[in-house]
Order: structure tokens, then sequence, then C-alpha cells
């Protein structure tokens, strides 16, 4: 069975002002809007991870 959040991009969920979600065996936090500035935001943070905190899978980088 195929997890949804990191086989198909789900959003892990939502947060303040984006999403978290599994790409590869990275943790992404995408700031979709930057509220300081009033204006949308490309900004983001990555963590790489082992594995998945859903179903538990061991995560690969891809390639």
């Amino acid at each position: 069975m195929k997890c949804k959040y990191c086989q198909d991009n789900l959003a892990l969920m939502e947060v303040s002002n984006g999403t978290l979600n599994i790409i590869g065996d990275e943790l992404i936090n995408t700031v979709i809007w930057d509220y300081y500035n009033d204006r949308p935001s490309d900004l983001y943070q990555i963590r790489v991870i082992n594995y998945c905190p859903m179903c538990g899978r061991k995560l690969e980088e891809e390639i």
C-alpha cells in the first residue's frame, strides 16, 4: 500500500503560513505568504529525514 504522504506528496499538515511535505528524503516547510512584508513568499526550510513519520518507511534520496 502506498503512503499518501511520502509517496504521493500529500501535505503532512498545514502550518501557520504554509505546509509540511515530504519529497524524497527531505521534510520541507514551504512558506506560502510573508506576513511581515504582506506578499507571497518563496522561502522554505529543508531537513533530511530517514523515515516517514506517518508510515515508518525508510526514505532514500531521489536520484
